[in-house]
């Protein structure tokens, strides 16, 4: 069902902001094999590379706004290895996104699907590296053992508020992400925690009320 966007503020004149979306890598961090690499296959290590030529192109000109859409911790077995049996090496990961100065990562049904543990120290290297994680209309009730680990990490990602608000120039632009309802019927269940996604629509409308009006 389309409906209308909240109109924007009258005062607001037109301004020039280039945003950088990049789709789901689905655990493919980087290619398997040795020497040779495809060039066609998506991998962080090819997304990387896309991201920093962008930035080379917009020399003298205003940042991008750079945001993920998630899905970034499974199917792919690299995924799955380096946040659930690597610890050793999943920061790294984190480091490559705070590096490439991701401004918003959307948590996506594979990242809601991985275990647990997965899921827990994929969200720990995230917030010690600073990169902001945002699944705005997700929320979960407790299980039995008043486990709901996945959104209390999600909560404290998102310092109490589920959107980010980040400035360039003279604009400041409000960074959330909605995932389709039907997302508790969709996800691999680990542990008791139930999750709920808000009707997305309804919920994008409300809160880009609310930003405008606070923000």
């Amino acid at each position: 069902r389309a409906t209308a966007a909240p109109k924007a503020p009258a005062t607001m004149g037109k301004r020039h902001l280039d945003v950088l979306f990049t789709g789901d890598i689905y655990g493919r961090y980087a290619w398997p094999g040795c020497r040779k690499r495809p060039k066609d296959k998506p991998s962080l290590a090819r997304l990387a590379n896309a991201i920093r030529a962008q930035r080379q192109n917009r020399v003298g000109a205003a940042a991008p706004l750079l945001v993920h859409a998630g899905s970034l911790l499974r199917p792919d077995i690299m995924g799955n290895f380096l946040f659930r049996d690597a610890p050793k090496l999943a920061p790294q990961v984190g480091k490559v996104f705070a590096q490439l100065g991701f401004d918003g990562l959307a948590v996506g049904l594979f990242d809601f699907g991985a275990t647990p543990v997965a899921f827990q120290r994929f969200r720990q290297v995230m917030a010690k590296e600073g990169v902001p994680l945002l699944a705005s209309n997700v929320s979960c009730t407790k299980g039995k053992s008043g486990a709901a680990t996945r959104c209390e990490g999600l909560r404290h990602a998102q310092s109490r508020e589920p959107y980010r608000v980040v400035t360039r120039g003279q604009l400041k632009v409000g960074i959330f992400s909605v995932l389709r309802g039907d997302l508790q019927r969709r996800i691999l269940r680990h542990g008791d925690g139930e999750l709920r996604a808000a009707d997305p629509v309804a919920f994008s409308r409300t809160l880009i009320r609310k930003l405008r009006s606070k923000e």
